[in-house]
């Protein structure tokens, strides 16, 4: 019985009788030798198999291989002279066929994306994201909350918090939310530029080939520098209406004046202090602004994010929990916290689809 080995970890068995186990990229014929692509997740590498070495059965199963039909091949690592990352290749002398996939056609089948190179790659820079986004958290001093507990209140106890999944009745938009007590906007503004400038780079570098393969190059993401363009709600109507997309006197700003901002930029934008009418309900108002912001990529694509200073004075937050949305029990939580020892608290929340979206170069 021979190790089974991932291809990731192929160089630490030069010369080894192994056993591999994963799907057909491509199954090309030369003469009476077949060259098998194949990958297991880890990587991909390729197999050579031969008439001559294979039992008959096998033989006649390797010439029927289908893309994305499940093996096992046992064989020997050689080295192949450099030719792929891995170093080695497989010289196979056993090919069982787990199980066979049926032929795909021309234009793909779209639930079978995720199995395509590019499918692949998104993959794996959504799962690079959560581990950029827990070493950020963890080197900043954030800790991590779970469940349904209000931010803000989770905040007066630990200081600074984050929690990430998909909020209340946004199932599609997976997210990061944090909150952080004795800050301000603009503390919560420097942040959430730091954040995500660092997510951009650590993507950008260490998934630079998941990137391309996504046909997005990753050299200009080395632009998105901090400190990000801040447009008070005032100059960015203005610039907005410059290019023909206008906002109503006293309301936020419209879905095109924003993808206007967003095109006019290389880096993420801030626009902040809108008009008070259509706050969140939880964010704190002054007479003619509410303290919130909100995050635009460059480039088009618009609104990945938000913030906001959260109401903490208790008779206000009262008002105001009328109409948050939050149970009973969680507005009864948040507002008791404020009346022990409030403190200003700010943050923001990060879209992760529409932030990936981005940075993957997908409209």
């Amino acid at each position: 019985m021979f190790t089974h080995v991932y291809i990731q970890n192929i160089r630490q068995y030069p010369g080894r009788q192994v056993t591999l186990k994963g799907w057909v990229v491509s199954a090309q014929p030369v003469g009476e030798a077949l060259f098998l692509e194949l990958r297991d997740g880890t990587g991909t590498i390729r197999c050579i198999l031969t008439k001559k070495e294979l039992p008959a059965d096998q033989w006649a199963a390797a010439e029927r291989l289908t893309p994305e039909s499940s093996v096992k091949i046992t064989g020997k690592a050689v080295d192949d002279g450099g030719r792929s990352a891995s170093g080695h290749e497989i010289r196979a002398q056993a090919l069982e066929l787990i199980a066979e996939a049926p032929p795909i056609p021309a234009s793909g089948n779209p639930r079978l994306w995720t199995r395509t190179p590019e499918g692949r790659a998104a993959l794996r820079l959504r799962n690079a994201a959560h581990k950029a986004v827990t070493d950020y958290f963890d080197w900043t001093g954030f800790a991590h909350v779970d469940g349904t507990e209000p931010l803000a209140a989770a905040a007066f106890a630990l200081g600074k918090v984050y929690r990430t999944g998909a909020p209340a009745g946004c199932p599609q938009e997976s997210g990061i939310e944090t909150a952080a007590a004795f800050i301000g906007l603009d503390e919560a503004m420097a942040v959430a530029e730091d954040f995500v400038s660092y997510l951009v780079h650590r993507l950008s570098t260490e998934q630079a080939d998941d990137l391309r393969t996504l046909r997005r190059n990753p050299v200009p993401l080395n632009f998105v520098k901090t400190p990000f363009p801040r447009l008070e709600h005032g100059e960015a109507a203005a610039l907005a209406a410059k290019e023909g997309a206008k906002a109503k006197a006293g309301e936020p700003l419209p879905p095109d004046a924003l993808a206007v901002l967003s095109r006019k930029h290389e880096r993420p934008v801030l626009v902040h202090r809108p008009p008070p009418a259509g706050a969140p309900a939880l964010a704190r108002t002054l007479k003619d602004a509410a303290l919130t912001f909100t995050i635009l990529a460059p480039e088009g694509y618009g609104t990945i994010g938000s913030g906001l200073e959260h109401e903490t004075d208790p008779a206000g937050l009262e008002r105001r929990l009328k109409s948050s949305g939050l149970s009973p029990e969680q507005a009864a939580v948040l507002l008791e916290a404020c009346r022990h020892g409030a403190a200003p608290v700010a943050g923001f929340r990060i879209g992760l689809e529409s932030f990936l979206a981005w940075l993957g170069g997908r409209a």
